[in-house]
């Protein structure tokens, strides 16, 4: 549906047309997320883990800003590193195919391919970089240091490159580093 435009509900028979007001800007929430993946409201923590799940539904990310977007509104909130964290990391082999899988903090399962990859991002404010991987569009995971540790015991060579080290899932190889 565009915006501007209205949405007609029938109440017994008669047509009602209410308007969708698509993107109305509400300025800032006041909800942050923190580094390790936690919500607060006002510096105050989020403790319900569903009203976190729920809002993690309607995150976006555009222009270098989150914020949390329903067909009613839209809110700039703040984000530290990355909206979420991956927690968990599982590796299946499928004919002889390994497959990465991570977890999120909030539940989400990332299959590791070339829609959904992990790489090494600078972070600015600790001047070096973390490894990543994409959640959903264009929404990123913090890998935590336990899982990264998991994740660099499958690294091997990359087969043009012998310095160049990363991991394959789904047939694709992911760049974690070099050494020299």
């Amino acid at each position: 549906m565009k915006r501007g435009l209205s949405k007609a509900y029938t109440d017994k028979g008669k047509k009602t047309q209410f308007p969708l007001y698509k993107n109305l800007k509400c300025g800032h929430f006041g909800i942050k997320i923190l580094r390790d993946g936690s919500w607060t409201y006002h510096n105050s923590p989020i403790k319900r883990i569903e009203i976190v799940k729920l809002f993690s539904t309607v995150l976006k990310f555009d222009n270098g800003v989150y914020y949390l977007e329903t067909p009613l509104e839209k809110g700039v909130i703040d984000v530290e590193d990355a909206p979420f964290t991956a927690t968990n990391m599982h590796v299946e082999i499928t004919n002889g195919v390994q497959n990465l899988i991570f977890f999120t903090n909030l539940g989400d399962k990332i299959n590791v391919n070339k829609k959904n990859p992990i790489y090494m991002g600078f972070n600015q404010e600790k001047k070096d970089y973390f490894p990543y991987v994409i959640v959903r569009k264009n929404l990123k995971a913090l890998i935590i240091r336990s899982v990264y540790y998991e994740l660099v015991n499958l690294a091997v060579n990359e087969p043009k490159d012998q310095k160049l080290y990363g991991v394959w899932s789904n047939n694709t190889f992911f760049k974690l580093g070099r050494v020299d």
